[in-house]
């Protein structure tokens, strides 16, 4: 009886481990870097291997981060096979259901729900994430993930980008909600 009490705990052990690598990978959860925006007075920790627009960040106060040194973008700003990128943008206004329509308008939705970030960010305690493909050129796809929330009562939005067939969109979204999950006011 103690045996297979034993077996089953090391067999939960082994899937808590498991699922917790597949949830947030370790990739996420190593070293981070911090993005302020003293302009929308913001702060996000991102993965070290990630890389920061800074031309960008300076001139808008957005944020903008890829897996990928910035380089490497194809022309027209186009990204590499395997390339991901995250940016978070001020809304223009304070309507957030009219910019995700707007944003969703034509769009391919695959879904739209409210994204539970749990009791570890305290300025909001979900998001709206919606997951849509859209085209860039003749049969070559993206898939986006927006999370959309209110900071101060300003609405923003947290973007991610990636070639839709891409394999490693979960880690990628995976990425994504730990940036959410991240976010302080300065």
């Amino acid at each position: 009886m103690q045996e297979v009490r034993r077996r089953l705990l090391v067999i939960r052990l082994l899937f808590g481990v498991a699922l917790a690598a597949i949830i947030v990978p370790a990739s996420v959860e190593n070293e981070f870097r911090v993005y302020r925006s003293s302009r929308y007075r913001y702060e996000v920790r991102y993965p070290r291997s990630w890389h920061l627009n800074s031309a960008l960040a300076s001139r808008t106060g957005n944020l903008l981060i890829t897996n990928f040194p910035p380089t490497s973008f194809l022309k027209g700003g186009i990204l590499p096979e395997g390339g991901a990128e995250i940016t978070v943008v001020a809304g223009a206004t304070r309507d957030i259901d009219q910019w995700i329509d707007q944003d969703l308008a034509g769009a391919d939705v695959q879904s739209k729900e409210q994204l539970s970030l749990g009791n570890r960010n305290r300025l909001f305690r979900s998001c709206t994430q919606v997951i849509f493909s859209f085209e860039i050129g003749p049969g070559a796809y993206y898939t986006r993930t927006s999370c959309y929330f209110s900071l101060n009562r300003r609405p923003f939005k947290m973007v991610l980008d990636y070639w839709r067939d891409d394999p490693n969109g979960p880690t990628y979204r995976a990425v994504l909600v730990a940036l959410l999950r991240s976010l302080t006011l300065k």
